[in-house]
Formats: C-alpha cells, structure tokens, sequence
C-alpha cells in the first residue's frame, strides 16, 4: 500500500479532512474503527491539531462519532440512518435541479461529463472491483452529486448538502453489511450507466425527463438496492408514481 503523501503547510485542516474522509470511503479505515489522532498525524505528516479539527467535521458531518472515555469512531449506520440520508439526499438533488434548469446556461452541466467521464475510466483499468475499488467509485458518485448540487448555484443548498453528507452514509451502510458490496463488475456497469442516463437527461434540456431520470435514479439505488425509496417517500418528495 502505497503511503500517504505529506501534507502542504497551508489549510492542513482541510487537507487532513480530505485525506481521512478519503481512506474511510476507500476501505483504509472501516466501519466501527477507532480513529487515533497521533497516529493520524504521523501518517499525514502534520500535527495533532488539524487532525483533532477535521476529526470534528467527521463528526459534524456523522461519519465519526466520539464515545466518552473510549474514543471516536467510524460510524457503522443503521439502516433507519441510511434511509433518512438517502431521503433527504433526494430532497436536496430535487430541489438542486429545479434551481439549476432555472437558471440554465452554456457548460453547466460540463462537470458531470468530466466525472462520469472518470467513472468509465475507472471501469475499464479495474478489473475486480473490492472494497477500495467501490470507494473510488463512491468518492466520484459524491463528486457527480455535489457537481450536480453546485449546479443550482444555491451556496446554502450546496452547504446544507455537504453537511448532511448522505452519500457517504449510505456507503457506510452497505460496508457495514458484512462486505454487501458486489464484486461483479456488470452491477458496477450498471451504476455508471445509471449517472450517463441521469446525465443525457440534464443535458437534453428536457426538465421533466431529467426530474424523472433523477428519482428513478434514487428508487434503484446506487448501492445495489441496498436503500430504496418507497412510494411514501416519493409523496413526502413530491414525486408522483409513475409506476416504478
């Protein structure tokens, strides 16, 4: 394994932040573990401090939690946690869309091609897709989506959304599951087809399409059906049922 790089001297604590939020998705630091700020630090090259205050917006953003006199640990989420993330990713994506085709304009969707760009280049160099394989791919899926969020041109949509965090908890929840994350690569396809559909809709111009494209997107799943949002759901959305 390769060993993380040394970190700048200059926003260390977004760094750090960014570089431990990395390896938890990427399968380097699992569900349920302890996070150990000396060792953290060692292994980034930077002080206890920055680490203590990226632990805290871990924690801010519920993919840590710190239990007293034992530590702070990588959540394991229930699976009522990843339901209501996975509702209230939708809500925020919903609303996202709808602030973006208002405002409409040339290259704003040009981002979402660069990343599902990435994902069929992550397809075509990997051959068994393990647990770290589907962390990139999660790392890219949350890019695609904050992409998709940034769009609206809201900063307090894209900052309610980044806190949330939904993505990443809904990850978590499939890793905790014992390893429920498929290997086979036709089921990984098929999560990279699902954001090139959702991504010719928005790019078609066609609002109702994309908003149908959006929740069909959300009523599959991007996690192999994992978390799947049923027809209350939909209603509390605004959603209609289209038979799906």
């Amino acid at each position: 394994m390769l060993k993380p790089p040394m970190l700048r001297a200059t926003t260390l604590r977004n760094e750090a932040f960014r570089a431990i939020r990395k390896d938890i998705l990427s399968g380097r630091l699992s569900p349920g573990s302890k996070l150990v700020e000396a060792d953290l630090a060692a292994q980034l090259g930077v002080s206890r401090n920055p680490v203590r205050e990226a632990i805290g917006q871990l924690e801010q953003q519920g993919l840590v939690v710190s239990i007293p006199n034992r530590g702070t640990f990588i959540i394991q989420p229930t699976p009522e946690q990843a339901y209501d993330m996975f509702l209230l990713r939708a809500y925020l994506e919903l609303f996202a869309l709808r602030l973006a085709f208002a405002r409409s304009g040339p290259g704003l969707f040009d981002s979402l091609f660069d990343v599902v760009q990435e994902m069929d280049d992550l397809v075509r160099s990997t051959e068994t897709f393990d647990g770290e394989a589907w962390g990139r791919l999660s790392l890219l899926d949350t890019e695609f989506h904050t992409h998709l969020v940034r769009a609206s041109g809201s900063a307090a949509l894209l900052r309610a959304w980044e806190t949330a965090s939904p993505t990443d908890i809904v990850f978590l929840y499939d890793r905790s599951l014992n390893g429920n994350l498929s290997s086979d690569k036709e089921d990984v396809q098929g999560v990279v087809a699902r954001h090139h559909e959702l991504l010719h809709k928005i790019q078609s111009g066609d609002w109702p399409a994309a908003e149908r494209e959006l929740r069909q997107h959300f009523m599959v799943g991007s996690r192999g059906q994992s978390v799947a949002l049923d027809k209350s759901s939909l209603a509390m959305l605004g959603w209609e049922d289209d038979g799906f």
